[in-house]
């Protein structure tokens, strides 16, 4: 029995965490709907198409209302470093960037962290900067990340 054939989002997704992989993301997928239950459908089709390609996920679904952005991105770079094994450095970025954005209970020794990136409290600049170094990271263990 033959395979049943990729949809063409299904074969968009697969080239997007191709070029990742190669990094090349210049050319990502950005996929929109207009509908809420069309968007919802998309996204499951879309992190099924991209998980099954190899990439890790990263949940960011906006409509998550309950907990503030920058707690929701530190939330799933947890996630994402728990897949790689060679990520010291991305985890002192994260240490950093959860240290600037008061999302720890107790306080996060400067050594714990790598100055200088991540770090400045302005989400603008940080975010940016967190997923460059977890895309870093990926790269080094032949990984690609799907922001979902």
């Amino acid at each position: 029995m033959s395979p049943e054939p990729k949809s063409p989002l299904q074969d968009a997704v697969d080239i997007a965490v191709i070029r990742a992989c190669n990094g090349r993301h210049g050319r990502s997928l950005i996929a929109l709907a207009d509908k809420a239950s069309a968007r919802r459908e998309m996204l499951r089709e879309i992190t099924a198409a991209a998980s099954e390609s190899g990439a890790i996920l990263l949940p960011l679904d906006g409509t998550d209302g309950k907990a503030p952005l920058v707690k929701r991105i530190a939330s799933a770079a947890e996630q994402v470093l728990e897949q790689l094994p060679e990520s010291g450095m991305t985890r002192r970025v994260l240490n950093g960037f959860k240290r600037a954005h008061g999302l720890t209970a107790q306080p996060v020794p400067l050594g714990e962290t790598e100055p200088g990136i991540a770090d400045s409290g302005m989400v603008s600049l940080d975010v940016p900067e967190l997923l460059a170094e977890l895309g870093k990271a990926a790269k080094a263990n032949g990984k690609a990340i799907a922001v979902t």
